[in-house]
């Protein structure tokens, strides 16, 4: 319980801090941990992340962000995506076996977050199309539920790649955002039914408390720690998932062989 309860503290703390959301290191880290199956994971995940992002954001609403025109058609079209990627791993996990889905989950977000770590190399846009702005949180969200992440690290990418926002906005941003999805994402699973197949959900009890502290300690730190602090924080948690996705490819890889 003790090593939960670390891992969300941590996982939340840097997910409100850098917009990492702290599904994208709860996931891989539990799958390592090898505990618990997919199912479970991305239920607890999912749950975690969402107080998390609760309480971060009404920290940073009392702190005076701003719910701009953009952000809201990014989180709304994240929130239908967080239905459709809820769905695909509904269907993923029902026909491919456990290992199957973990090193698709694996490769596919290492393979992203590379792109992450490199994204202020990538040419910056200011899209203002509201249909494009909507068609990104679309992405943004079904990856992010597909991959049972919250989709943090790819947010602050996303939205600075395409809103060319710095990276400390686009922290905020990524958690508001993960907020709606992570809504949609868990409505989704109680409506399919994924809920009910949690047969103990006790490790939620130590799992959401220390995910509503790192949220709340996280959104202190995005406002009083330096931009080349939160740059350093993003990248070295971005590079400590991909070693961590990394090492359960393999471990999954070898499951099917």
């Amino acid at each position: 319980m003790l090593l939960y309860l670390i891992v969300a503290l941590l996982a939340t703390l840097l997910g409100s801090a850098a917009g990492m959301g702290g599904g994208v290191i709860i996931t891989p880290m539990m799958n390592l941990l090898d505990d618990y199956n997919v199912v479970e994971i991305s239920v607890f995940a999912s749950i975690t992340v969402l107080s998390m992002a609760v309480f971060a954001t009404i920290q940073q609403l009392t702190k005076g962000f701003k719910i701009t025109r953009v952000l809201i058609a990014v989180t709304a079209g994240s929130v239908l995506g967080g239905v459709l990627g809820s769905v695909m791993l509904s269907h993923l996990i029902a026909r491919a076996g456990e290992d199957a889905v973990v090193a698709i989950q694996s490769l596919i977000l290492f393979s992203l977050l590379l792109v992450c770590l490199f994204y202020h190399k990538i040419p910056h846009h200011h899209v203002k199309s509201p249909v494009l702005i909507g068609l990104i949180g679309l992405a943004l969200g079904l990856i992010g539920a597909y991959l049972g992440i919250g989709g943090g690290p790819i947010n602050v990418a996303v939205l600075g790649i395409f809103m060319n926002l710095s990276l400390r906005r686009s922290a905020r941003a990524s958690v508001f955002i993960i907020l709606f999805s992570q809504v949609a994402s868990v409505a989704t699973k109680a409506v399919s039914g994924i809920l009910t197949q949690v047969s103990d959900y006790s490790i939620l009890a130590v799992m959401v408390p220390a995910a509503i502290i790192g949220g709340l300690a996280g959104a202190r730190l995005n406002r009083s720690v330096s931009d080349k602090g939160i740059v350093w924080m993003y990248r070295v948690s971005v590079i400590m998932v991909m070693l961590l996705c990394a090492y359960n490819l393999c471990a999954a890889a070898v499951g099917l062989l």
